[in-house]
């Protein structure tokens, strides 16, 4: 894995080269570069697809979390992401966020609206409601546990009732990645807890009503229309998915059916693939 030095930590990142504009794709909060396989065997070769690691994820490095107030106004991932794209000697993207990739996606596209070409929400990119910790909190328990083997650890991700049924090579790909093999062959999360609390206790609560407004990049939203364990626990309603897409000056909601937060990205969604690419392609 290639590693950028952006402040204080090397960021990992996986591309996929092609032969068109950049795609730069931003995980979920306890996720990894590994969670755009999907979409980006997709998409690439005409878009060339940049996946990186946050910052306490993957295979990038694991500071400190970053204090309250550097959350405040402009907060860290907006400004690691620029100084990535500064060091690749990217001027401008279209980016793609996944839930809490969303959340920056706003941030990043209402306080650096010159890098921001498009912007693809998926499932994500609004003021969450304060029951959605509870709906991710089993991959937010995994984090620090420590499994008596691989084999072990990925079953215990199979078992996820809100991957009951989908498990495939993107998502066995995605957790090996996210696995650390420890000299005794036990294994555990790659994935920060300090860092995901941090995440959790700051980033999660943010209002980004106010942000929506300052984004002039076209817009494509995607809502998950499935929920995580019931059918009314989705993280994105369709009605917030609604409000989002109102807020932003040219945006538009794409509601993909019979997936839920996860499964939107791993399973092969052909409808809402097609969609996104002739939003990309306009």
């Amino acid at each position: 894995m290639p590693h950028i030095l952006v402040d204080d930590a090397r960021l990992a990142y996986h591309e996929w080269p092609g032969r068109g504009p950049t795609l730069l794709c931003v995980h979920g909060i306890t996720a990894n570069c590994h969670a755009w396989d999907c979409w980006a065997g997709q998409l690439a070769p005409a878009y060339r697809v940049i996946a990186v690691d946050l910052r306490g994820r993957g295979e990038s490095d694991k500071p400190p979390a970053y204090p309250v107030e550097a959350h405040r106004d402009l907060f860290c991932y907006p400004r690691d992401l620029d100084a990535f794209l500064d060091a690749l000697g990217l001027e401008t993207v279209s980016y793609i966020g996944h839930s809490l990739g969303a959340m920056i996606g706003v941030l990043f596209a209402a306080t650096y609206p010159h890098r921001v070409r498009k912007l693809v929400l998926v499932d994500g990119g609004h003021d969450l409601r304060p029951e959605v910790t509870a709906g991710i909190r089993p991959a937010l328990d995994r984090l620090g546990v420590t499994f008596p083997s691989l084999d072990d650890y990925l079953a215990r991700m199979q078992a996820l009732p809100f991957l009951a049924g989908h498990w495939n090579r993107y998502l066995d790909r995605y957790f090996r990645y996210d696995a650390e093999i420890l000299p005794d062959g036990t294994a555990r999360s790659r994935v920060s807890r300090d860092v995901v609390e941090a995440d959790t206790e700051t980033l999660l609560p943010l209002a980004l009503r106010s942000y929506h407004p300052k984004i002039a990049a076209p817009t494509l939203v995607l809502q998950a229309s499935a929920g995580l364990l019931t059918d009314s626990d989705g993280i994105m309603s369709r009605e917030e998915g609604e409000r989002l897409a109102s807020a932003i000056q040219d945006a538009r909601l794409l509601t993909v059916a019979r997936a839920n937060h996860y499964t939107i990205l791993f399973d092969f969604q052909p409808a809402a693939l097609s969609e996104v690419k002739r939003f990309l392609a306009r």
